[in-house]
Order: structure tokens, then C-alpha cells, then sequence
């Protein structure tokens, strides 16, 4: 669910602010999405080694919160108004 946020919003910000160029900034999360997946598992596998089950949730979970924060504070405003305008409509 995080993830799927997460990407939402990597490719809203994408063709919405870089629309010159919008394939290639596509192609960018796409690239960030897919080394994500890779490094997702090995990393976890290492975190789990040395922290346990707990300690891997409590990283994993501060990654994603930060994440949702960063996306929140970084994401135009204009793409709010865009959406507000579609529901008036």
C-alpha cells in the first residue's frame, strides 16, 4: 500500500510538472521503482540479519514515513487544485 502510494505520486509529479520531457522523467520512476524492487529484499535480508524482525519493521516503517512525508511536502499544491477542479466539474 505505501508503495503503491508512493509511485502514484512519483508519476503524477512526473507528467504533470515535466511536460516537456515527460517521457524521460517517466522513465526515471520507472528506473527508481524497479532498483527499489532489487534492493528491497537484500536489504531487508541484511537488516533482519542484524536486527531482527522488529528492528527491520521499525526501519522499513521510518523509510516509508518518511517517504509519505517528503512526497506530501514536495508535490506541487497545483496538482490538489487540478483534482479539486475535476470534482466541481
Amino acid at each position: 500500500m505505501a508503495g503503491a502510494s508512493i509511485q502514484i505520486c512519483g508519476y503524477s509529479y512526473a507528467t504533470n510538472e515535466m511536460s516537456e520531457e515527460k517521457d524521460k522523467y517517466i522513465s526515471y520512476v520507472e528506473m527508481a521503482l524497479g532498483i527499489g524492487d532489487m534492493m528491497g529484499p537484500a536489504m531487508s535480508g541484511v537488516f533482519y540479519g542484524l536486527f531482527g524482525f522488529t528492528g527491520t519493521f521499525i526501519i522499513f516503517s521510518s523509510m516509508i514515513l518518511l517517504g509519505t512525508i517528503f512526497s506530501i511536502f514536495w508535490i506541487p499544491s497545483s496538482l490538489n487544485n487540478l483534482s479539486s477542479e475535476c470534482k466541481e466539474e
